[in-house]
Protein backbone atom coordinates (compact mmCIF):
# COMPACT_ATOMS: atom_id res chain seq x y z
CA UNK A 1 0.00 0.00 0.00
CA UNK A 2 2.42 2.28 0.86
CA UNK A 3 5.67 1.08 -1.42
CA UNK A 4 6.30 4.48 -2.62
CA UNK A 5 7.18 5.56 0.77
CA UNK A 6 9.14 3.43 1.51
CA UNK A 7 10.95 3.27 -1.56
CA UNK A 8 11.47 7.28 -0.88
CA UNK A 9 13.36 7.40 2.21
CA UNK A 10 13.47 11.42 2.47
CA UNK A 11 9.76 11.54 2.12
CA UNK A 12 9.11 9.45 5.26
CA UNK A 13 12.04 11.42 7.05
CA UNK A 14 10.17 14.47 6.30
CA UNK A 15 6.59 13.04 8.24
CA UNK A 16 8.83 12.05 11.26
CA UNK A 17 10.35 14.90 11.76
CA UNK A 18 6.76 16.60 11.17
CA UNK A 19 5.13 14.34 13.96
CA UNK A 20 8.24 14.55 16.75
CA UNK A 21 7.41 18.61 16.00
CA UNK A 22 4.07 18.22 16.55
CA UNK A 23 4.71 16.01 19.54
CA UNK A 24 7.19 18.51 21.02
CA UNK A 25 4.53 21.14 20.40
CA UNK A 26 2.19 19.35 22.69
CA UNK A 27 4.35 18.24 25.41
CA UNK A 28 6.01 21.89 25.86
CA UNK A 29 2.33 23.67 25.73
CA UNK A 30 1.31 21.54 28.49
CA UNK A 31 1.46 23.95 31.72
CA UNK A 32 -1.37 23.33 34.14
CA UNK A 33 -3.49 26.02 33.52
CA UNK A 34 -6.96 25.88 33.38
CA UNK A 35 -7.98 28.10 30.25
CA UNK A 36 -10.12 31.41 31.38
CA UNK A 37 -13.65 30.71 30.65
CA UNK A 38 -16.68 33.47 30.05
CA UNK A 39 -19.73 33.70 32.40
CA UNK A 40 -22.66 31.92 30.94
CA UNK A 41 -25.90 33.59 30.14
CA UNK A 42 -26.10 37.60 29.64
CA UNK A 43 -23.73 38.45 32.75
CA UNK A 44 -26.20 39.11 35.19
CA UNK A 45 -25.92 38.39 38.49
CA UNK A 46 -27.73 34.76 39.66
CA UNK A 47 -29.88 34.53 42.37
CA UNK A 48 -29.96 31.18 44.28
CA UNK A 49 -33.50 30.11 44.26
CA UNK A 50 -35.47 30.13 48.06
CA UNK A 51 -36.39 27.11 49.26
CA UNK A 52 -39.72 26.62 50.66
CA UNK A 53 -40.93 27.02 54.36
CA UNK A 54 -42.90 24.44 55.88
CA UNK A 55 -45.67 26.24 56.29
CA UNK A 56 -45.69 26.36 52.40
CA UNK A 57 -45.03 22.94 52.01
CA UNK A 58 -47.41 21.95 55.15
CA UNK A 59 -50.82 22.46 52.04
CA UNK A 60 -49.14 19.71 50.29
CA UNK A 61 -49.67 16.57 52.98
CA UNK A 62 -52.58 18.00 54.39
CA UNK A 63 -55.00 14.86 55.31
CA UNK A 64 -58.27 16.60 53.36
CA UNK A 65 -56.13 17.34 50.52
CA UNK A 66 -55.01 13.76 50.28
CA UNK A 67 -58.21 11.94 50.77
CA UNK A 68 -59.52 14.20 48.13
CA UNK A 69 -57.01 12.54 45.27
CA UNK A 70 -57.94 9.36 46.36
CA UNK A 71 -61.84 9.33 46.04
CA UNK A 72 -61.40 11.28 42.22
CA UNK A 73 -62.13 7.72 40.56
CA UNK A 74 -62.74 9.27 36.85
CA UNK A 75 -59.21 11.28 37.04
CA UNK A 76 -56.94 10.48 34.57
CA UNK A 77 -54.33 9.01 36.23
CA UNK A 78 -51.01 7.79 34.73
CA UNK A 79 -50.43 4.83 37.16
CA UNK A 80 -53.63 2.94 36.53
CA UNK A 81 -54.48 2.37 33.07
CA UNK A 82 -56.18 0.06 30.85
CA UNK A 83 -53.13 -0.72 28.69
CA UNK A 84 -51.40 -3.20 30.39
CA UNK A 85 -54.29 -5.51 31.68
CA UNK A 86 -54.00 -9.71 30.86
CA UNK A 87 -55.72 -10.88 27.77
CA UNK A 88 -58.91 -12.36 27.96
CA UNK A 89 -59.33 -16.33 29.27
CA UNK A 90 -59.52 -18.75 26.30
CA UNK A 91 -63.12 -19.66 25.24
CA UNK A 92 -61.72 -23.03 24.32
CA UNK A 93 -59.23 -25.84 25.58
CA UNK A 94 -57.92 -28.77 23.65
CA UNK A 95 -58.36 -31.80 25.22
CA UNK A 96 -56.56 -35.41 24.32
CA UNK A 97 -58.40 -38.59 23.78
CA UNK A 98 -57.21 -42.13 23.19
CA UNK A 99 -59.64 -44.80 22.32
CA UNK A 100 -58.07 -47.86 24.56
CA UNK A 101 -60.78 -50.83 23.71
CA UNK A 102 -63.97 -52.24 25.42
CA UNK A 103 -65.23 -54.77 27.75
CA UNK A 104 -68.68 -56.27 26.87
CA UNK A 105 -70.78 -57.87 30.00
CA UNK A 106 -73.88 -59.46 29.99
CA UNK A 107 -75.20 -57.48 32.62
CA UNK A 108 -73.81 -54.06 31.35
CA UNK A 109 -73.50 -54.35 28.02
CA UNK A 110 -70.08 -52.07 25.97
CA UNK A 111 -67.94 -50.52 28.11
CA UNK A 112 -65.54 -48.18 26.42
CA UNK A 113 -62.02 -47.25 27.81
CA UNK A 114 -61.31 -43.63 27.22
CA UNK A 115 -58.12 -41.41 28.41
CA UNK A 116 -59.07 -38.33 28.63
CA UNK A 117 -55.97 -36.27 29.03
CA UNK A 118 -54.23 -38.10 31.31
CA UNK A 119 -57.21 -40.21 33.27
CA UNK A 120 -58.53 -43.35 31.71
CA UNK A 121 -62.55 -43.92 31.95
CA UNK A 122 -64.47 -46.73 31.78
CA UNK A 123 -67.93 -45.58 29.81
CA UNK A 124 -71.04 -46.87 28.46
CA UNK A 125 -72.79 -46.04 25.43
CA UNK A 126 -74.49 -42.53 25.41
CA UNK A 127 -72.55 -41.22 28.85
CA UNK A 128 -70.81 -37.72 28.27
CA UNK A 129 -67.17 -37.98 27.34
CA UNK A 130 -66.03 -34.32 27.67
CA UNK A 131 -68.27 -30.91 27.03
CA UNK A 132 -71.11 -32.10 25.12
CA UNK A 133 -69.53 -35.10 23.53
CA UNK A 134 -71.37 -38.22 23.95
CA UNK A 135 -70.39 -41.87 23.04
CA UNK A 136 -72.50 -42.84 19.97
CA UNK A 137 -70.95 -46.21 18.97
CA UNK A 138 -68.82 -48.53 20.28
CA UNK A 139 -66.85 -50.82 18.16
CA UNK A 140 -63.77 -53.21 17.96
CA UNK A 141 -61.75 -50.20 16.09
CA UNK A 142 -63.26 -47.11 16.67
CA UNK A 143 -65.51 -45.38 18.78
CA UNK A 144 -67.99 -42.75 17.22
CA UNK A 145 -68.70 -39.59 19.50
CA UNK A 146 -71.43 -36.54 18.46
CA UNK A 147 -72.20 -33.57 20.34
CA UNK A 148 -75.67 -32.28 20.24
CA UNK A 149 -74.57 -29.86 16.83
CA UNK A 150 -74.10 -33.27 15.09
CA UNK A 151 -70.83 -33.02 14.57
CA UNK A 152 -69.34 -36.53 14.70
CA UNK A 153 -65.70 -37.80 15.88
CA UNK A 154 -64.25 -41.12 15.35
CA UNK A 155 -61.39 -42.49 17.40
CA UNK A 156 -59.11 -44.80 16.22
CA UNK A 157 -58.09 -47.47 18.61
CA UNK A 158 -54.59 -46.39 20.94
CA UNK A 159 -54.57 -43.26 18.37
CA UNK A 160 -54.54 -39.85 20.18
CA UNK A 161 -57.03 -37.34 18.73
CA UNK A 162 -56.83 -33.82 19.73
CA UNK A 163 -60.53 -31.90 20.24
CA UNK A 164 -61.36 -28.29 20.86
CA UNK A 165 -64.09 -28.02 23.48
CA UNK A 166 -65.46 -24.42 25.28
CA UNK A 167 -64.02 -23.79 28.51
CA UNK A 168 -66.55 -24.33 31.08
Amino acid sequence: MFNSLEKRIWAAATVLLALLALLGLTLFDLGGRVPSLKPLGNGAARVAGEWPTPARVAAWFDHQALTRLVTETNAPNPFFTLYFQPPPPPTTRPVELTYLGYLEGSANGRRAFLQVNNETRSLAEGAVVVADHRIHQIARRTLVLTNQAGVTNVLEFNIKKVLVVPTT
